[in-house]
């Protein structure tokens, strides 16, 4: 394991573990416009699932603001874990919700890469 540097901001410390660090969950954010999906890469750490809820809809009014294309056009934030697992969905457009999150046995086959890759898991949001 290798040591943290000042850089990784998604290392906490913490007494309980033996070495000392504990990583913090990552959350990721990908936005959805018509029939696009824009993966979010790198995604953000936060202590608690709730940051990052919070943080998606704080992008989502930033997006609303800043990104006239968006407005009135139904697209929204999705938020997930680094299982790929759907924890959130935050709409741009407070007058169009995001649509309906999946149901739970879709939310973890996008968990388990084993089942990633069957139709069920590719159909359209």
């Amino acid at each position: 394991m290798r040591e943290p540097i000042a850089t990784d901001v998604h290392v906490a410390f913490s007494p309980g573990d033996p070495n000392g660090v504990v990583t913090m969950p990552r959350y990721f954010f990908d936005l959805f416009h018509d029939r696009y999906v824009v993966l979010d890469p790198g995604g953000m750490s936060f202590e608690h699932a709730a940051g990052a809820t919070a943080a998606a809809d704080e992008l989502a009014r930033d997006l609303l603001i800043t990104r006239s294309e968006l407005r009135n056009s139904g697209s929204w934030i999705r938020v997930r874990d680094d299982g790929g697992a759907e924890l959130y969905r935050a709409s741009i457009d407070p007058q169009a919700p995001a649509p309906a999150t999946l149901p739970e046995a879709e939310v973890h086959r996008f968990a388990n890469p084993a089942l990633r890759s069957s139709p069920a898991a590719t159909t359209a949001e």
